[in-house]
């Protein structure tokens, strides 16, 4: 059975950005989008922490097709890879449509 996804739980980011990011500045950079501060703080060592972020970076920088994200959330991984400079349409889907963000 097929099932269209309601808007607000999917997150698509086409952008690109100004100049890619080394990773500590790719780090800064997502995390100054979140809001309190304590968000940012916990994404920013979310993002520093986790070796995903730089592992999902080496092995997708270069794909050929567009990046699915499923459980994406925030979008911590998607930020992540458009600040490093990914160029590839990255979408990304969560079954909580109240944590994907405009």
């Amino acid at each position: 059975m097929d099932r269209v996804l309601p808007r607000d739980m999917l997150m698509q980011m086409e952008s690109k950005p100004v100049c890619a990011a080394n990773h500590e500045e790719a780090c800064r950079r997502v995390a100054s989008r979140f809001h309190p501060r304590w968000l940012q703080h916990y994404v920013g060592g979310k993002l520093r922490g986790d070796p995903v972020f730089r592992r999902a970076y080496h092995l997708l920088g270069d794909a050929p097709a567009s990046i699915l994200d499923v459980g994406c959330g925030v979008g911590l991984l998607p930020f992540y890879l458009r600040e490093r400079g990914v160029r590839q349409r990255c979408i990304g889907v969560d079954f909580d449509g109240r944590k994907i963000r405009k």
